[in-house]
């Protein structure tokens, strides 16, 4: 995923140098307060309330942590975590005026998080969404083999799963780029090697990113369908089991005063019970909707940018920068997008402020 720093810079690398007198002569003519830091900032206070404030409505209420809601709170800590590994310590360099100056380790904390395409905790957001289109489809597809099997214990499998294979593929890479690869941050700044790992960067780039959105996207329309299809059988039944009824009617009725017991408030052995109330309808499906279309256009333009740039050298210095917003913007928008599709989750943000 795009790094901030090239939406001023316009080019492949951090830019941040190890240079401390430069960080003193910076530091004493005050904080470089332009629209990187600002923007950063108010993004990542953003992200922090947005997300922060849907995980404690789960926290209050545990009734909420439905089997599948726990993809969604998968998906909110894996936008806390990127936003607080990445953006604070971009934001204390930034500040200092294109100077890294917080050292090696910070240096590798921060491409853990946040290196283009390559990134670890980008890679589990973007595959968190995925896990919302993978459950749907076994919803739809399998549905008896969904109810009999699908619990929190099996979300939580899949999410850990996903978390695991993520790690897998991208430590590897981080891993041999720190040991063997990596530019000197004194000379180069924080970054690293893309050619020197240029086959596997490949690899992570289909298999991380671009498979799993385009996987996503081609399965929406099948769901669609198949949702439709339920719906139809949905209507068709009960109007075939209410012509049923409406048949035996005026047999039973006659019949079934006169075996009416007043004592009881029984018919025919019957107890006069109230039907239960129907299930209420699963907002599963919006979810899905509003993540489909906050992926595409939040995450579809970085993918492109960032795959075409593995195979030739491009400057669309316009496009990355719009890319990078929208993907900031993304983290903010999916807790609320999320609090507005669930009734539950709505009702109980609700009963929160009015406390």
């Amino acid at each position: 995923m795009a790094n901030l720093s090239l939406i001023l810079s316009g080019n492949d690398s951090f830019g941040f140098s190890t240079n401390k007198t430069f960080l003193q002569t910076t530091l004493a003519r005050g904080l470089n307060w332009t629209f990187l830091p600002v923007f950063s900032l108010t993004i990542l206070i953003l992200a922090l309330l947005t997300n922060g404030t849907v995980l404690s409505l789960f926290l209050r209420n545990r009734s909420l942590c439905t089997a599948f809601n726990i993809y969604l709170i998968n998906l909110l800590i894996a936008n806390v975590l990127n936003m607080l590994t990445q953006v604070p310590v971009f934001l204390l360099n930034a500040l200092a005026g294109d100077t890294w100056w917080t050292g090696h380790m910070t240096c590798n904390l921060y491409l853990y998080g946040f290196i283009f395409q390559t990134t670890i905790l980008q890679a589990i957001m973007s595959n968190s969404h995925v896990l919302i289109t993978v459950n749907r489809l076994w919803a739809v597809l399998m549905p008896l083999s969904y109810r009999r099997h699908h619990t929190r214990g099996t979300a939580f499998f899949l999410c850990a799963f996903m978390w695991i294979w993520v790690h897998a593929f991208k430590m590897a890479y981080l891993i041999r780029d720190a040991l063997y690869f990596r530019p000197p941050e004194g000379q180069f700044g924080c970054n690293y090697n893309r050619p020197a790992q240029q086959g596997m960067a490949l690899v992570n780039q289909y298999l991380i990113f671009n498979v799993p959105l385009a996987s996503m996207i081609l399965a929406y329309p099948v769901i669609c369908y198949r949702q439709w299809k339920r719906s139809r059988r949905a209507i068709v039944a009960p109007q075939e089991m209410q012509q049923m009824r409406t048949a035996n009617t005026a047999v039973t009725s006659q019949h079934e005063k006169t075996l009416e017991n007043p004592a009881t408030g029984t018919v025919a052995g019957r107890s006069m019970r109230p039907t239960k109330k129907p299930k209420r309808k699963s907002q599963a499906f919006l979810v899905l909707t509003c993540v489909t279309i906050s992926m595409v256009v939040a995450w579809l333009p970085s993918i492109v940018y960032y795959t075409i740039i593995l195979h030739r050298k491009v400057n669309w210095p316009g496009f990355q920068q719009a890319a990078t917003v929208l993907w900031y913007v993304e983290s903010v928008i999916d807790p609320v997008l999320f609090t507005c599709a669930v009734t539950d989750l709505r009702n109980e943000f609700r009963r929160l402020i009015r406390i």
